[in-house]
C-alpha cells in the first residue's frame, strides 16, 4: 500500500467509518483478486476488534501479552508524527534498525495490560491480530477468494476470538459468499442486534 492509503487506513481503523468505506470501495476496484478481498475482510475485522465491540475485559484477563512478547513493532513516519504529537521523547524509546524505527516488546507505552497512547496508537498495534502481516501471511497468500479466510488467532488473544465469533454470527445471517462492503455496510446498520 502507498503510504497515502496507509495514512487513510490508519484513520478507519481508529474508528472513522467513512474513510474506511472510502478505503474498501478503492481496494474494491480490484476485489477480483484474492488478497486483496482478504485484506478487505481482514480491514473489516479488526475495524469490528477496533471500536464496535468492548474487548476490555478480555485484554485485561490476557494480561496484554501481544504488546509484551514478539517481534520489534514497525513504526511509520505518520507513526511517530502521531506519537510525537502526545510529547512522548520518541528516541527514549524506540529502536533503529536498518532504515526503520521500532518499538520493542514489551512495549514501553504499555502500562499494565493498558495501552497508554491509545488514541495516537501505532499502525501496527491498531493491525493486531487480523491483518498483522508476521500471523496472517500464509492465510492472505493461500486465500482463493471464496468466503471469507480463515484467520490464525493466538490462543491467549481472547479479544480476536470473541471478534471471530461476532463476524460468524453476522455471516450466519447473510451466508459467507457476502462481499467485503455489503458485510461492513451489514455491520455498521446492525452491529449492536448482532451482539
Amino acid at each position: 500500500m502507498n503510504t497515502a492509503l496507509l495514512v487513510k487506513t490508519k484513520r478507519a481503523l481508529q474508528g472513522d467509518q467513512e474513510v474506511l468505506l472510502d478505503v474498501l470501495e478503492e481496494l474494491s476496484k480490484y476485489i477480483h483478486v484474492p488478497l486483496i478481498k482478504a485484506t478487505c475482510y481482514g480491514l473489516i475485522y479488526q475495524y469490528v476488534m477496533n471500536n464496535l465491540i468492548d474487548l476490555s475485559r478480555e485484554c485485561m484477563e490476557c494480561g496484554g501479552i501481544c504488546c509484551k512478547y514478539g517481534e520489534l513493532i514497525p513504526l511509520y513516519d505518520f507513526d511517530i508524527q502521531d506519537l510525537g504529537s502526545r510529547g512522548i521523547e520518541i528516541k527514549s524509546i524506540v529502536i533503529k534498525k536498518d532504515n526503520g524505527y521500532y518499538l520493542p516488546r514489551p512495549c514501553p507505552l504499555q502500562a499494565d495490560w493498558r495501552c497508554t497512547v491509545h488514541e495516537v496508537k501505532p499502525f501496527s498495534c491498531l493491525s493486531y491480530p487480523f491483518m498483522v502481516e508476521d500471523l496472517q501471511l500464509e492465510v492472505f497468500l493461500n486465500y482463493e477468494g471464496i468466503g471469507p479466510p480463515q484467520f490464525n488467532i493466538p490462543s491467549f488473544c481472547r479479544a480476536g476470538i470473541k471478534v471471530l465469533k461476532y463476524v460468524n454470527r453476522v455471516f450466519s445471517k447473510l451466508g459467507t459468499d457476502v462481499e467485503p462492503i455489503t458485510l461492513l455496510r451489514f455491520i455498521l446498520r446492525n452491529w449492536k442486534q448482532v451482539l
